[in-house]
């Protein structure tokens, strides 16, 4: 068989595969579970739950998708003008930087603090969080707000910490 046909073949076989998996996401997705948990969850994040148990899934979706979108675009408040910098910094280094570091121009980085890293590391967790337990009733963190595989996450710095001292 020729290669190049092959290689296509296989590429629309992925192509479809991930758009079936979408698909199948998608369709789990539309059923959301209005738990005690979700909306402590939404009073935590800072997401308006008032009559929480009385809207119909698509308002609570509207309230998440709007809550999500404030955070995410470079808007009035200090905190979105906060994460919008701080993603446009690392997006500039993955760009610049990582991807195409053959392009590399005179164009310095700007400037990103391990902060601003957390910050949006918290971001990613919190709306993580919301879709897992609103529509997957997988649940990330703690009633008091700890995400789960933090603790994982560390052993592996631990683990590093102490091989980087055996070797002194």
């Amino acid at each position: 068989m020729n290669q190049s046909l092959k290689k296509q073949v296989d590429g629309i076989l992925a192509d479809i595969f991930c758009a079936d998996q979408a698909y199948a996401l998608l369709r789990e997705i539309g059923l959301l579970t209005k738990s005690p948990a979700l909306r402590h969850r939404f009073v935590r994040a800072g997401i308006n739950s008032d009559n929480f148990y009385d809207l119909a899934d698509s308002a609570i979706t509207e309230r998440l998708v709007e809550w999500c979108q404030s955070r995410l675009a470079d808007g009035d408040t200090i905190e979105s003008v906060n994460i919008w910098r701080a993603s446009e910094a690392l997006r500039f280094r993955r760009d610049k930087v990582i991807a195409h570091n053959e392009l590399l121009s005179s164009e310095p980085a700007p400037d990103l603090t391990w902060a601003q890293v957390n910050s949006l590391l918290e971001l990613a967790r919190t709306m993580l969080d919301l879709v897992s337990s609103g529509y997957l009733n997988y649940f990330l963190t703690a009633d008091d707000g700890s995400f789960f595989l933090t603790s994982e996450v560390e052993q592996s710095a631990v683990c590093l910490r102490r091989l980087l001292r055996s070797l002194k």
